[in-house]
């Protein structure tokens, strides 16, 4: 079971990458906007040093990367099963099977939830 629904849910998990390109695009305009107080001769703090957007930006840095690496880890997870099969271990390929199986809702709803 866990093969199968992973592979058929994997594809619905886009926002991972696209949460990692938003995250650089983000911290590239705080890093901009800091650069546009200096220009004018302002003395402020830059943007990204406020304790608000900080704690954003790093929430959405972590999110991101976290969503990554557990798709990494599920991927990973798929590949042992994978040789498991070819080796013709079914022991090791059927408890790859329940961890796949076991861990690919909660990837689902975790990043479905963080990305409302």
């Amino acid at each position: 079971m866990g093969k199968k629904y992973f592979e058929s849910q994997v594809v619905k998990v886009p926002g991972v990458p696209l949460s990692v390109q938003v995250t650089g695009r983000d911290e590239a305009k705080m890093a901009e906007a800091a650069e546009i107080v200096q220009a004018a001769g302002a003395v402020a703090d830059p943007i990204i040093w406020q304790p608000a957007v900080r704690a954003m930006l790093l929430t959405q840095k972590a999110l991101a990367e976290g969503g990554r690496s557990m798709v990494l880890e599920c991927a990973q997870i798929a590949d042992q099963m994978q040789a498991a099969e070819r080796r013709g271990d079914a022991a090791a390929a059927k408890a790859a099977d329940e961890r796949l199986g076991f861990l690919t809702p909660i990837l689902k709803g975790f990043l479905t939830e963080a990305g409302k």
